[in-house]
């Protein structure tokens, strides 16, 4: 805003906004990150109302939690099933499988990972985020973590838990049979 009180910036505003924004872009993304030092990006997802980051490169996608479909005598962690672009998908509660406390808000998402060629889906109640991490930027998790928090590899400066799907899978040990036929 010009320093007359009128709207309209001035040369000089304008300048300073341009010199400001060139910087900003001229920057390194992460100045501190070594090369080759490994990155991995996350999408960040809120769970009874903590934050955890899921591997971007298993996400498939986000989507709202339409019509779930029940499934008897299954384990408490699959909340049923989810027609997914044509594809039944499995879905199931994120806060059991890292037994978390649980929460008022129903989920009103889920996120369709691909893990060791399992498409499945994990209810979350929201995505807050992407970021992208340098592996210095990772905090290794207590040993001691309770339960299914030994699927939590890592913890950014943000406070955020990294799952490791892989981890998540073999623990939780369900199968997820997507055969087409």
């Amino acid at each position: 805003m010009a320093s007359d009180g009128s709207t309209m910036p001035t040369p000089e505003d304008t300048a300073q906004v341009l010199r400001r924004r060139a910087e900003a872009l001229a920057r390194p993304p992460l100045a501190e990150t070594s090369p080759g030092e490994g990155r991995i990006e996350i999408l960040v997802v809120e769970v009874a109302d903590e934050r955890y980051g899921l591997e971007a490169r298993h996400v498939r996608e986000v989507a709202a939690v339409g019509h779930l479909t029940r499934v008897p005598g299954v384990p408490p962690a699959l909340l049923g099933v989810v027609n997914h672009r044509g594809r039944i998908l499995p879905l199931f509660d994120v806060r059991r499988l890292l037994d978390l406390p649980s929460d008022a808000r129903p989920p009103v998402a889920f996120v369709a990972v691909e893990v060791a060629a399992k498409r499945f889906g994990l209810a979350i109640n929201a995505v807050t985020g992407i970021a992208a991490l340098a592996a210095s930027e990772l905090f290794g998790p207590s040993p001691a973590a309770p339960g299914g928090r030994r699927a939590v590899r890592a913890v950014t400066r943000d406070m955020v838990g990294v799952i490791d799907l892989d981890a998540l899978v073999a623990e939780a040990r369900f199968t997820v049979n997507d055969d087409a036929a």
